[in-house]
């Protein structure tokens, strides 16, 4: 948990934001990145109150259930805060909402949105939902769902737009905030210039070395995409991380303008027959769990975490499938 309180103590902030996620918030402190650009732009505020809840692996299904549970810290977040939130902004682990729309998992992760939605809104804030990027070299443990960047991201976009939807039907009001968004328009620059995106560009930049969390250019452009989003004002001319030279700067905050005035991301062409999920069960027998069979070895997430509180990671999850016609998805995530 990071909190910051730029002035507190009072009833009601200015300006009072609780981001719940998992380290794709969490790493390199995505709430202090925006609440920094918030003291500089908003200089008429003087009270702001921005808090992560980020503990690693972390689904929305967990958070709903935290938000549940008298004496977890997201419960006494979310049952009468103080100060009142303004926004609550809800991050699901990194690869759940582009699953089968019929996966366990997803549907524990879509009803925790709906569930985390409605008890904001009983106390007054409003919903964003956090869209997050597609990975590097799409998920080496879903190879079939995700094999590269562009297909992860166009399934990403239709999970949280389903979630959304899912909200909307529960009458409720959210919106979803795009920060994957400014990575596909980092990624289509990339190719309208005849260049590689995934050779040494500005979206390259934007991953860590694991190709899956940000780095700090992407944390920032996060932030100044949520401040676009949150206040309506632009975030041309604030400043950086002193780390971050001026070229990038103004690249990011141009991609986050971009974002906020609305630029049209291409529809992504994810190639290949559609998958039928619909009524294909999900294959626990290999262990029994529902997570499905062991998880695969690779770089493991936890490593990740920046967060001096709850380490860990954002999760992983994994599936294959057995044939382009019939699929089954055997899926599981790495804690």
């Amino acid at each position: 948990m990071i909190l910051w309180a730029l002035i507190s103590g009072a009833v009601a902030a200015d300006h009072a934001v609780l981001f719940v996620g998992n380290s794709y918030t969490g790493k390199n402190d995505l709430a202090g990145l925006y609440a920094t650009l918030v003291a500089e732009g908003q200089p008429q505020w003087s009270d702001v109150v921005v808090l992560a809840r980020t503990p690693g692996g972390y689904t929305l299904a967990g958070h709903w259930q935290d938000a549940q549970t008298p004496g977890e810290l997201l419960h006494e977040l979310m049952v009468d805060p103080d100060p009142p939130w303004d926004f609550v902004v809800l991050q699901d682990q990194s690869q759940i909402p582009g699953f089968p729309q019929d996966n366990f998992e997803w549907l524990a992760s879509r009803d925790g949105a709906v569930g985390l939605a409605g008890l904001a809104a009983a106390e007054g804030a409003a919903i964003r939902l956090y869209l997050t990027w597609g990975r590097f070299n799409g998920d080496a443990q879903n190879p079939t769902l995700y094999p590269d960047y562009s297909t992860m991201q166009g399934l990403l976009v239709e999970g949280y737009d389903a979630y959304a939807a899912a909200i909307a039907d529960a009458g409720l009001s959210s919106e979803i905030v795009g920060v994957g968004a400014g990575w596909q328009l980092a990624y289509d620059d990339a190719v309208a210039a005849g260049v590689d995106p995934l050779g040494d560009t500005l979206f390259s930049r934007l991953y860590s070395s694991d190709g899956s969390h940000p780095s700090l250019l992407g944390s920032y452009l996060a932030a100044c995409i949520f401040y676009g989003a949150l206040t309506g004002d632009s975030a041309i001319g604030l400043s950086a991380p002193a780390a971050m030279d001026t070229a990038d700067r103004d690249a990011l905050q141009d991609l986050a303008e971009r974002v906020r005035v609305g630029d049209q991301v291409e529809p992504i062409d994810t190639g290949g027959p559609t998958l039928d999920t619909g009524s294909q069960p999900v294959d626990t027998a290999t262990t029994g769990d529902p997570g499905g069979d062991t998880p695969i070895d690779e770089p493991s997430e936890e490593a990740e975490a920046t967060d001096p509180v709850e380490s860990g990671g954002c999760g992983c999850a994994s599936g294959t499938a057995t044939s382009p016609s019939v699929v089954r998805f055997l899926i599981r995530r790495r804690e």
